[in-house]
């Protein structure tokens, strides 16, 4: 059992990172997994990750959880918006229920198996700093218009107490931006998809921001400056 404005929150902060590439089913859906008595959801495409952790149950949930599919799990949040409060989720070998209070739905599981996840996940960065998360994302999406693409490489440079970001286009010129930041580290650049952080900073509501790295070449993690039930781990791209 899980309150549906949970559930919905949890697909909101995970859906986004599933891989969409045919060739790799076994990231084509969200991973589902028991976490300290509560339930914690995890997508990734290989490029980037994210969990959030949220109290609830699943009837017939093991150690491992169920993979459920892109399309399947997006259905299951389309039922929640129409007014579903509440969701009984239950596993069968093949397939995961949710239950509602009107609505009951069946979405037959992915098969394939998910890759260790914890692994790749840093436990802490050397380098951090807290930046607001509406400046960051303004910040963010002005400068991606010059990059362009589905892939809008920009630059991120640190310095003590401020953020630059910046992006060159030979086809359209450069764009830089700069914001405030609590951040007293040594000065540091990295290339990121500027795509991978705008869609984390979009389903985020708090404030404040926590960013975590080691270096220009280490993943960049995302989490909220409090609490421990959420992180986002993006790895960065090499800017010529």
């Amino acid at each position: 059992l899980i309150d549906g404005d949970s559930l919905h929150d949890m697909i909101e902060k995970t859906i986004y990172a599933v891989s969409q590439d045919e060739m790799r089913k076994n990231l084509n859906g969200v991973y589902i997994e028991p976490f300290n008595n509560n339930i914690r959801m995890v997508g990734t495409d290989g490029h980037r990750l994210v969990y959030v952790d949220k109290k609830g149950t699943i009837g017939g949930l093991g150690k491992k959880g169920p993979l459920v599919s892109r399309k399947g799990i997006l259905e299951i949040k389309k039922i929640i918006e129409e007014g579903e409060k509440e969701a009984h989720l239950a596993l069968t070998e093949k397939s995961l229920l949710m239950k509602g209070e009107t609505v009951s739905f069946f979405t037959r599981l992915v098969e394939g198996e998910f890759p260790e996840y914890g692994a790749i996940i840093p436990k802490e960065g050397k380098k951090k700093l807290t930046v607001k998360r509406n400046e960051l994302l303004t910040s963010l999406r002005r400068v991606a218009v010059i990059a362009g693409g589905k892939s809008p490489a920009v630059k991120i440079s640190l310095t003590k107490g401020l953020i630059q970001i910046s992006s060159i286009n030979p086809e359209v010129g450069e764009a830089q931006d700069e914001i405030p930041a609590e951040y007293g580290g040594d000065e540091i650049a990295l290339g990121i998809n500027a795509r991978y952080l705008i869609e984390p900073l979009s389903v985020l509501e708090e404030d404040d921001i926590l960013i975590e790295l080691t270096d220009e070449s280490s993943p960049l993690l995302l989490r909220k400056k409090e609490g421990k039930d959420y992180i986002s781990v993006i790895m960065p791209m090499r800017l010529d």
